[in-house]
């Protein structure tokens, strides 16, 4: 479809595969398709474009959540990169593909016209994008199975001067000397990939399909142009969440997207109200 804009929700868990009437009504008509993706296990509903994964991921190496709904997982359970391979056949008739999770809120302001606005400029656009150095400690998932140990097993598949390159024109800066190949990382619920890329990037998710996604996507959209644009979310963490459903969407008037909010909590007449009073 020419300069068409494709939306993909992918819904998490398959309870949240429930928000999927209340999210329709607020971007159906935004963009040129929508469609929705969830796990193998989910029952989907033939009314709504759905997308269903193909492939389990592996059971080890197992998840530190700790989530009630999924018991004793694998890590890899979230990572939704699994979910944009299984949506390859669609997405590659689109020039554009917006991605967003389900608790993660697009911006009004955000419709196909903008989307292709920015594709003038980019060719994606995401949360900023940082290398992940092997000893940072503070982030789980250097030491993790599904972090280093799972990158350097893929990582002989990606060009990793092309890498260093790209991030020194996105980064504006150099990779520090280091001998063994750098991941990326970043905050990845939304973002934003032109066709040009998109063939490219599959590529590179279906190397890194064992790479948490926090760092598969950023490092996978590096690999592929520097040209990224930053979005101007605001994920939320912690007591920070804790605000009205009026408060939470309010922040939409002036960030691309708002994390997590959790749309199962309210009803739909209330969240489409606070989502028209943008």
């Amino acid at each position: 479809m020419a300069g068409g804009v494709l939306l993909i929700v992918n819904c998490a868990l398959d309870s949240s595969y429930g928000n999927r009437g209340v999210l329709q009504a607020m971007y159906g008509n935004r963009f040129d398709k929508l469609v929705f993706t969830v796990s193998a296990t989910c029952p989907v509903d033939p009314h709504f474009p759905t997308i269903a994964q193909r492939d389990a991921p592996p059971a080890r190496p197992l998840c530190i959540c700790c989530n009630d709904e999924l018991g004793e997982h694998g890590a890899l359970r979230h990572s939704f990169h699994w979910r944009l391979l299984a949506a390859d056949p669609i997405a590659a008739d689109y020039d554009f593909v917006l991605f967003t999770e389900d608790d993660c809120v697009i911006s009004p302001h955000w419709d196909a016209d903008r989307v292709r606005r920015c594709g003038d400029d980019f060719d994606a656009v995401s949360p900023p994008l940082r290398p992940c150095r092997r000893d940072n400690l503070d982030w789980v998932w250097t030491q993790h199975p599904a972090g280093y140990p799972a990158f350097d097993a893929a990582s002989e598949r990606l060009n990793h001067r092309r890498l260093a390159a790209h991030w020194a024109d996105y980064g504006k800066s150099s990779l520090p000397p280091t001998a063994d190949p750098v991941m990326f990382y970043g905050f990845c619920d939304f973002f934003l990939a032109t066709n040009r890329i998109w063939r490219g990037l599959m590529e590179d998710l279906g190397a890194l399909r064992r790479v948490w996604h926090e760092s598969a996507i950023p490092t996978a959209l590096l690999h592929q142009t520097p040209r990224i644009g930053v979005s101007t979310g605001l994920p939320l963490w912690g007591s920070d969440r804790e605000r009205s459903l009026s408060e939470l969407m309010g922040l939409l008037d002036e960030h691309d997207f708002v994390h997590a909010i959790k749309l199962s909590r309210y009803c739909e007449a209330e969240i489409l109200a606070a989502w028209a009073a943008i």
